[in-house]
């Protein structure tokens, strides 16, 4: 026998619903603002009240839309999933919606359990209805719930309040609400064409928090840096066909070049319908910004970046600023889709593919993208119920490549001009080399193509696929065996640079132990022989040879330190130090060069008491010091000043310790700047042109950097290196 049943859900299952699907309750508060949108309106407000009291604090999310009328709030409101958006697609004014899932209004209750919906519709008649949540905790059905809902003539404009009071206890912290500001931020498009008048408000004037005063205002979305290093923007058209723009904004005064390209839909492995893409048409702004150093020195003179009180940005200020834009971020309609832009939610996979290739490849925090999307009907992309992104179907995972083919026309522009023109750290070519040699991108590209214009079955494909990425493994396997060896022949080079030094300062106790050894010798053979001490009268005492065999102690000792001071450069293995004392090595390298710096009158000036350490391999550390060193002394000898000075400053600046060593001999001249650290480059007579460019890859191998700065006193350079631990 066949019996009908239905679901009866209980009541909690709109806690599911609202609460417990939504991430959090800036999502809660997004939700509102969107359907605020939807509802024609020309503003929201969320005004916060009494936050200095738990028991009447309030939040406020009131519109000036349309309202709804009785019947809307009855027959559309209190029906959870209703068709009602879908069934209309577009707001009276012309609005495609944002929601149309129809749960967006249980969010409220991720808010605050006790919500007061009062709505004037557009003969301003005013419907309040208010919502306990605590009542669907009951353990009862839905159906059984019930709720007053009252009509009013109260002739107030149209538009509607959501009135939340026993708010949730994370609305009484400052950082809750500055967070919330800046997901309302980045909730807006900074780049949107859109004409719609909509503004976003923070009301802050009843508090009851003096300190929170500062987020009361218009919300503006997060500025595009218009001082960006490169820039890649326009559409990729439905039927795949690319028409972008490239920008150097290093160097602006050159045109924009214009990229026209056709999306191949087997090269990609992409699903075109009806000869058009899944997800329809997308426009692109993507702006990067280069993060070594020297680009950041060069952003910020570039841009003159202010903070809020119009002070201009220090390095650290630039790089949280850029931290705060990165990401590639979604919009439908103006407004961002979550979590596509959040700060680490890396969906392009851009991290993976940079550590594949760094030299080639962007990562998640040198970027600031927007892209354009079409509605939902349009382009297959739907969002989650938990407005956490869009479900990964073949529309998604179509756009993902689409989007990464666009970054790659950016990439390769990028390369090519970093390539050309020696940015970034010079002394690196030698990395970028290998890493082009080893990469495996536009081999793989250019095999699936092959393949797929063969008809080749995808499981061979795959098995292709499998085999060069386990060649791939092997090369990586090698390639650091490469580095290893590489940075065992600097060392090898650095240490027969000093072999000099070496030489001229061994020379003395050398001399020394050969002339007193065979006269000691002898002395004690005379007195074994006779089997007396020496007589008074004697040529020699005792006391004589115990002073002899003192000095022959000494000077060894002079031979075993200065050996010690180049034993780091001749160690067969390179060593990593969790801690290094910087002020000791510095101690040691200029006992190593005491004799030049004698001999050329220098002076060297350490301006800094305290102990600075670092963290990395001290034979690098060492490599960069001597061969500075080296070099400083060279061109001082050669100065006609009288006073020679080698001066060093130390200071940590974030997580790293800065080293300035500057020197006041002739210096570089300006169109050397950018040649000086690479291999084989020289301007000393018979110069090798290994020294600088060893010490910069020494500082590269280290997570630092080493860099001539513009200085006309002479010879500047700057060293950032990882901060150690202070002892």
């Amino acid at each position: 026998m066949k019996n009908i049943v239905k679901f009866r859900p209980k009541a909690r299952i709109m806690h599911t619903l609202g609460s417990e699907i939504i991430k959090d309750s800036f999502a809660a508060i997004i939700e509102l603002v969107k359907n605020s949108y939807d509802a024609d309106a020309e503003y929201v407000i969320i005004k916060f009240s009494k936050l200095n009291n738990i028991k009447d604090a309030q939040i406020v999310i009131a519109d000036d839309g349309h309202g709804m009328t009785y019947d809307t709030v009855a027959n559309v409101w209190m029906i959870p999933g209703t068709l009602d958006k879908i069934e209309r697609k577009q707001s009276p004014k012309g609005r495609p919606f944002l929601g149309a899932k129809g749960i967006g209004r249980l969010a409220a209750g991720r808010i605050g359990s006790l919500v007061t919906l009062e709505t004037t519709d557009q003969n301003k008649v005013t419907t309040i209805l208010t919502v306990n949540w605590k009542d669907f905790l009951a353990n009862t059905y839905l159906d059984k719930l019930e709720f007053e809902i009252e009509v009013q003539n109260m002739h107030k404009e149209p538009g509607t309040e959501i009135i939340v009071n026993n708010i949730s206890a994370e609305w009484f912290s400052e950082f809750t609400i500055q967070s919330l500001i800046k997901e309302l931020r980045k909730l807006l498009s900074p780049v949107s064409t859109k004409k719609e008048k909509f503004g976003i408000f923070i009301d802050m004037e009843d508090s009851g928090i003096d300190n929170l005063s500062k987020f009361h205002g218009n919300i503006e979305p997060f500025p595009v840096l218009e001082y960006y290093d490169y820039r890649l923007w326009g559409k990729v058209k439905v039927d795949g066909s690319v028409e972008l723009k490239f920008q150097n904004g290093i160097l602006k005064s050159l045109p924009a070049e214009i990229i026209i390209d056709e999306i191949n839909p087997h090269e990609l492995g992409i699903y075109f319908s009806n000869k058009n893409l899944s997800f329809g048409e997308i426009n692109v702004d993507i702006r990067v910004f280069d993060r070594d150093p020297d680009s950041i020195d060069e952003l910020i003179k570039r841009s003159k970046l202010r903070d809020e009180n119009e002070k201009f940005l220090g390095k650290r200020e630039a790089k949280k600023l850029l931290d705060e834009l990165s990401g590639v971020s979604l919009f439908r309609e103006g407004f961002r889709i979550r979590p596509y832009g959040d700060s680490g939610y890396d969906w392009l996979e851009l991290d993976r593919d940079r550590v594949q290739n760094p030299a080639m490849r962007i990562g998640s925090d040198q970027i600031a993208g927007y892209i354009q999307i079409g509605n939902e009907k349009e382009t297959g992309l739907i969002e989650k119920s938990s407005r956490e992104g869009f479900f990964e179907n073949q529309s998604y995972f179509d756009l993902v490549k689409v989007v990464k083919r666009c970054i790659s026309y950016l990439e390769e522009k990028r390369f090519d001009f970093r390539k050309r023109t020696g940015r970034g750290r010079a002394a690196r070519d030698i990395d970028n080399i290998l890493n082009d040699f080893l990469s495996i991108d536009k081999l793989k590209n250019n095999i699936t193509k092959k393949l797929n214009e063969g008809n080749t079955s995808k499981n061979i494909i795959s098995e292709v696929d499998q085999i060069i990425n386990k060649e791939f493994i092997q090369k990586t396997q090698d390639y650091e065996k490469i580095q290893e060896t590489l940075s065992l022949y600097e060392g090898q080079v650095t240490l027969g640079k000093i072999v000099g030094v070496l030489m001229h300062e061994g020379r003395k106790p050398i001399k020394y132990i050969d002339e007193q050894a065979p006269r000691i010798s002898k002395w004690i053979n005379y007195l074994l022989k006779q089997k007396i001490l020496a007589p008074e009268d004697a040529i020699f005492s005792k006391e004589e040879i115990l002073v002899r065999l003192e000095g022959l102690k000494n000077e060894a000792g002079l031979l075993i330190a200065l050996f010690s001071k180049v034993d780091p450069l001749a160690v067969k293995k390179r060593r990593i130090t969790s801690n290094i004392s910087i002020k000791e090595l510095f101690d040691r390298t200029k006992i190593l060069f005491e004799s030049e710096l004698k001999k050329y009158g220098i002076t060297t000036k350490f301006n800094f008491k305290n102990n600075f350490f670092v963290s990395g391999a001290e034979s690098d550390i060492y490599i960069i010091l001597t061969n500075l060193f080296d070099n400083s002394i060279f061109w001082l000898s050669l100065s006609k000043k009288r006073e020679r000075m080698i001066s060093v400053d130390l200071f940590y600046d974030d997580e790293n310790l800065t080293i300035d060593f500057i020197d006041n001999g002739p210096g570089i001249k300006d169109e050397f700047i950018e040649s000086i650290f690479e291999p084989g480059f020289s301007t000393k007579p018979r110069g090798t042109g290994l020294g600088l460019s060893i010490a910069g890859e020494a500082a590269s191998r280290n997570n630092g950097s080493i860099k001539l700065m513009n200085y006309k006193n002479g010879t500047y350079f700057r060293i950032s290196l990882p901060k150690g631990k202070d002892v």
